[in-house]
């Protein structure tokens, strides 16, 4: 069995510890590209000027803070249509066991991220979505499929706001810019985390957590995958690699960041051929 995030770091020096977990939290912050910080009118004026946008979506596989937050963009009435999308991909079973760990089977193991977070929602008696998409597999079917879903129900979006989990936000950006480029997108991430490390321990999440956190060896695998997908190669997602998403600047010290935390891992996140 292979050692965990926390067995590995724990054997760290204090220096090369606090350089893992200081590039961790470099990467967090780029990735996030945090347009709002909370989702109220007032944070939607300061960063578009308007008091609605045409629709607000919650894409599913994130973890329940994204629920939360959806939540109370709805009940703030800072968007005219709603939207959760997500169906069955490489994060739906952790946000299914996040629900379930609260409400004991409220929720089918092989049910899809966005029947997941209504039935969620649903039994917390919060304010539905106006429209659900649960067919999705991956980011790029996520971006096609929020713009088809919203147009059956006679949505055509200038302006959006993406509620999502930090780490996939500035793939989500950059596959609306190749997708749909004159839609304007406001990234509200679903949650802020930052992680330390202690000595003889090793990482651990600054407290408190987001609500339903990934547990920290889920976070580090999430965030290992998006800077190789970003890269605009032969085997990135960029226009010189597969063609998914709009050319992204990488900054040098995030490229550096990413190398040091995939040497730790011992690898990235590959894509998963079940989920493209």
């Amino acid at each position: 069995m292979s050692a965990t995030v926390a067995e590995k770091s724990a054997a760290l020096s204090q220096e090369e510890g606090e350089k893992l977990a200081a590039a961790i939290n470099k990467l967090e912050l780029w990735l996030a590209v945090r347009d709002m910080y909370e989702p109220t009118v007032e944070a939607l004026q300061s960063a578009l000027d308007l008091d609605q946008v045409d629709a607000v979506v919650l894409y599913g596989d994130s973890v329940l803070a994204g629920v939360d937050s959806f939540v109370s963009a709805i009940r703030e009435g800072i968007a005219k249509t709603s939207l959760v999308a997500g169906g069955k991909s490489y994060a739906t079973d952790g946000l299914i066991a996040a629900i379930n760990a609260e409400h004991p089977g409220l929720v089918d193991p092989n049910s899809t991220a966005a029947d997941a977070i209504c039935a969620y929602m649903a039994q917390r008696r919060d304010p539905l979505p106006s429209v659900v998409e649960n067919e999705s597999t991956n980011i790029g079917a996520l971006v096609r499929n929020t713009m088809k879903t919203l147009q059956s129900v006679e949505v055509v979006p200038d302006t959006l706001v993406v509620i999502a989990d930090p780490l996939f936000m500035r793939r989500i950006e950059a596959t609306f810019a190749l997708a749909a480029e004159t839609l304007s997108v406001t990234s509200l991430p679903a949650y802020d985390v930052s992680v330390n490390f202690v000595a003889g321990v090793g990482l651990v999440y600054e407290q408190p957590t987001p609500h339903g956190m990934w547990p920290l060896d889920t976070y580090l695998d999430l965030m290992s995958g998006e800077v190789p997908r970003l890269r605009d190669d032969e085997r990135g997602y960029g226009p010189k690699g597969k063609g998914f998403i709009d050319h992204v600047r990488i900054p040098p010290e995030i490229a550096e960041a990413a190398k040091l935390l995939e040497d730790f891992l011992g690898g990235y996140r590959e894509p998963d051929p079940v989920f493209a």
